[in-house]
């Protein structure tokens, strides 16, 4: 697709669109929103993977249908450490870890090490929701996920790059079953 998001209405027998009370049926493309969740879910276990290793933040990320990109915060990276980053982020993939979902008042989240992996602060909300892959990571996030680590299927970095001072930018995309 090309970023367009589309809502289309059929026109009713009056000739005109919706009107306030009107029905409405959506339809989610499962397999695009599926791929969406397992990159998301992915984007989580590489950001922290990342983070254990180097202490970075996240500034940035974009989920697509052909890869996924997350924004760190690092002065700068060796590249034969992101074939070690995607390594560890299957390694975390394959041990099928749940992931769960919880919604928690602000001053419990934040009692949490490193709930915030983005270089922002949290919302001013008196709650937060939390994603937590158990044993492993949690985050204060908003976005769809998968179930389970072992949903996600592996990752393969396909590209990185410098995206200025203190900002690099990692590529991957899901594999597909072989």
């Amino acid at each position: 697709m090309n970023d367009l998001i589309s809502h289309e209405v059929a026109i009713t027998d009056s000739g005109s669109g919706l009107a306030a009370g009107d029905r409405v049926t959506g339809r989610i493309d499962w397999g695009r929103r599926h791929l969406f969740m397992r990159s998301h879910t992915a984007c989580h276990v590489l950001s922290a993977v990342i983070h254990k290793e180097t202490g970075a933040l996240i500034t940035g990320n974009r989920i697509g249908e052909a890869k996924t990109r997350v924004d760190f915060s690092l002065k700068d990276f060796d590249r034969s450490e992101i074939k070690s980053f995607e390594e560890k982020t299957n390694e975390i993939i394959d041990q099928n870890l749940p992931v769960e979902i919880k919604i928690l008042s602000k001053e419990e989240a934040l009692k949490i090490p490193s709930i915030v992996k983005l270089k922002m602060d949290l919302p001013d909300r008196e709650k937060i929701r939390v994603i937590e892959i158990v044993g492993y990571d949690t985050q204060a996030c908003g976005g769809t996920h998968a179930r389970n680590t072992g949903e996600i299927g592996h990752i393969e970095v396909v590209k990185a790059e410098n995206k200025g001072k203190n900002n690099r930018r990692i590529y991957f995309r899901i594999k597909t079953a072989e």
